[in-house]
């Protein structure tokens, strides 16, 4: 592990400061928790991108941002209602989506009796 310092004006430590004030946390703790908060949020708009322009496929843009394919095309979803991704992206993602579930649906019907 390793510290990292930020510089910060003097308005911004103020601001700081006051944030944390009366709260259980200390400002290094909060500055840390914005900071990995900002990385996973970069983690998937890259992805997001890399998926969007052909890149890499579902699993691999999941597997960058360390979350499960449906979790990723949630988030592929909120960031359609956010207007940053194209309706294009988004037909990609439910028809991954139906490809995913038929592919369930008959590895179900094989395996029953």
């Amino acid at each position: 592990m390793f510290t990292i310092p930020i510089w910060r004006t003097h308005e911004e430590a103020d601001d700081l400061a006051q944030l944390v004030t009366g709260t259980a946390y200390a400002e290094a703790a909060l500055l840390r928790q914005w900071v990995l908060a900002r990385m996973q949020q970069f983690r998937v708009v890259e992805a997001i991108r890399l998926y969007q322009d052909g890149y890499v496929d579902i699993h691999q843009a999941a597997t960058r941002v360390r979350f499960p394919v449906a979790i990723l095309l949630d988030e592929i979803g909120l960031a359609k209602g956010r207007s940053s991704i194209s309706l294009t992206l988004a037909g990609r993602a439910w028809r991954l989506c139906g490809e995913l579930l038929a592919r369930g649906l008959r590895r179900k019907s094989v395996i029953q009796p």
